[in-house]
């Protein structure tokens, strides 16, 4: 999906493709390396593991070498079709206004303005758990170059 936007190789350079991590069943550490998966029918034929960050950074990138400017802070408030197009609502931290777009992608959740104005009902289901993602340093000794996995029900960090 992503080589048509020529980011693959700006994605590859920030990405481990040899990735390692410590698995912590009780008091012992197996260290597992999964840099040797054998994937031969793909075009990158190894685990790629890139950070949500880079990626968003990388693809920011390409939008702006297109004339193409990532908003942060932008809420679309309302959205809707014209003959067209769509004329939609956008709140920033300057105040608000409406601008006319070819289209709009709805890719803010199950429940928010694009898919409720659109009247596109959410047929999946609410995960069982919670889960938070952060990026943060943290202090410790954990190894800096693997993943850390503890056993069940203990938390879990990637180094």
């Amino acid at each position: 999906m992503l080589r048509p936007l020529g980011v693959t190789q700006a994605l590859l350079g920030r990405a481990d493709t040899a990735p390692a991590a410590d698995l912590r069943p009780g008091s012992q550490i197996v260290r597992v390396t999964l840099g040797g998966l054998a994937l031969p029918d793909t075009a990158f034929p190894h685990l790629t593991l890139a950070r949500q960050m880079d990626v968003e950074r990388v693809l920011a990138q390409a939008l702006a070498d297109r004339g193409v400017e990532v908003e942060r802070g932008t809420e679309l408030a309302a959205v809707r079709d014209e003959p067209g197009g769509v004329r939609a609502v956008l709140r920033t931290p300057a105040g608000a206004g409406d601008a006319r777009f070819g289209f709009v992608a709805g890719c803010d959740g199950p429940a928010r303005t694009v898919r409720a104005q659109a009247g596109l009902r959410w047929t999946g289901r609410v995960y069982p758990v919670e889960i938070v993602l952060a990026d943060a340093e943290l202090d410790g000794d954990l190894p800096g170059d693997a993943a850390a996995w503890p056993r069940a029900g203990s938390g879990c960090c990637r180094s």
